[in-house]
């Protein structure tokens, strides 16, 4: 076991190894941080694949540079006003395959009153709040996409422009795996799907899965153990408790936002 251990941390620092010395041949990504924990992220979402790390990592810089205002700099507790209207939440939770389970409450989003930049920058959060867990490094995030009780307002966020930098950014994000569950819904929500998804790519397509109100469906992927009681579920989401152990890593998200997103 141990020389199992030994033999993949060597492998590891082959590969950061590696990624370390392309970066160096590249404009943007040489004023990078080369941390070997920083650029494991990027190589545990390759499993491992030097060069499309490498390549992930320059679509990641290159958008942050044309879009700086879609990467944020802030902690949680700067957009606490908004968190705690359960937009977006990460549950202690897991689906079938482990993967830690994060819920998007749409209609929870007021357009009219919240800027889609906020909104975002509490997914950036989210994911860096989650970073360093091996589990998320392995194997990704299950994210229920909660459709109930939307508005015509969304409208206001669903121009083809808004559309394509929402999906460039998560297509450039180190995450190993999405796999993405939407859940309930309504005339407006079925219209916006239809404007949305002719800009989707293949691989995203075939991550996301339409349950709608089919609970059965959706525990097919998910443990109803794993789940709220809105879903059909017996699990019990302490929001407050959540938050408050988001908002105590607000130091630690900032000095990483301030140290990885240096070129903005």
């Amino acid at each position: 076991m141990e020389e199992v251990e030994q033999d993949e941390r060597i492998e590891k620092e082959k590969c950061v190894g590696q990624l370390r010395n392309l970066m160096k041949g590249n404009d943007i990504l040489k004023y990078v941080p080369n941390n070997e924990d920083y650029l494991l992220r990027f190589l545990y979402t390759t499993s491992f694949d030097v060069i499309e790390a490498f390549k992930l990592m320059i679509a990641h810089y290159e958008f942050m540079i044309e879009c700086p205002d879609w990467f944020t700099k802030d902690g949680p507790l700067s957009k606490k006003y908004i968190i705690e209207k359960n937009v977006r939440i990460l549950t202690p939770y897991k689906d079938r395959d482990g993967r830690q389970i994060y819920i998007l409450k749409i209609g929870n989003l007021d357009p009219s009153k919240m800027e889609l930049s906020d909104v975002i920058s509490i997914d950036d959060c989210w994911v860096e709040f989650l970073a360093d867990d091996l589990n998320f490094r392995q194997k990704g995030l299950c994210v229920i996409v909660d459709i109930s009780n939307l508005t015509w307002k969304m409208y206001k966020w669903c121009t083809p422009h808004l559309i394509r930098t929402f999906l460039r950014k998560v297509n450039t994000w180190p995450i190993k795996e999405y796999r993405i569950h939407v859940v309930n819904t309504n005339f407006m929500a079925n219209s916006l799907i239809k404007i949305i998804w002719p800009f989707v790519n293949e691989h995203l397509k075939r991550v996301i899965k339409f349950h709608f109100d089919d609970w059965e469906s959706l525990h097919e992927y998910i443990n109803p153990n794993e789940l709220p009681p809105e879903y059909r579920g017996s699990a019990l989401i302490d929001y407050k408790e959540c938050y408050r152990n988001f908002f105590k890593k607000d130091d630690q998200i900032v000095n990483n936002f301030k140290t990885y997103r240096n070129v903005i």
